[in-house]
């Protein structure tokens, strides 16, 4: 401990002075660690915020290109996706992915933008469900944690039971 009265006002002065100077840096340290900490959360948001436009955005595109035009069974029967006889060589490795996604995805091609756009919308609508649900159990989950514990078995048979509705979720979410 500093003394801070003394018969020596010099001293005096000194202590104050460095008692305060103390008091300033723990300040200013206090500050940059506020400072530091709201700045992660800025960025976390910033972040969030923008995964929310891009996906906004990316959802407006593949609606864009979905919306029936003049000539749309016009660009479906001249969808490029024909083999010439006569001009056959060995492919690249990026001709033999896109011939492959053409195969897969000429299904796709052939229904209407309608019929598109409502499967697109039936699944936005089970993922934003899929994704409530998510929040809900881990909500609960992270709740249970801040309650005090009970017996062991009833941890477990909740433990359990948690396990069951994410394994449940795992399934709706591969289909």
């Amino acid at each position: 401990p500093v003394k801070t009265k003394s018969d020596d006002p010099v001293g005096d002065a000194f202590a104050a002075r460095a008692l305060e100077e103390q008091r300033l840096i723990r300040l200013k340290h206090r500050n940059r660690k506020i400072n530091e900490q709201l700045e992660k959360i800025k960025s976390k948001e910033l972040l969030h915020e923008w995964k929310e436009d891009y996906r906004s955005s990316q959802q407006q595109l593949r609606r864009k290109h979905l919306v029936k035009g003049r000539d749309y069974p016009e660009a479906v029967r001249q969808a490029p996706f024909g083999i010439d006889p006569n001009y056959i060589h060995v492919m690249d490795k990026d001709q033999q992915e896109m011939i492959e996604r053409a195969v897969k995805y000429e299904s796709r091609r052939n229904r209407s933008p309608e019929s598109a756009m409502q499967e697109e919308e039936n699944r936005l609508i089970r993922d934003r469900q899929i994704q409530a649900r998510i929040r809900e159990i881990t909500g609960k989950m992270l709740a249970r944690r801040n309650l005090p514990r009970g017996n062991a078995s009833e941890e477990k048979h909740q433990a359990e039971f948690e396990l069951r509705e994410l394994k449940k979720l795992q399934a709706e979410v591969r289909q």
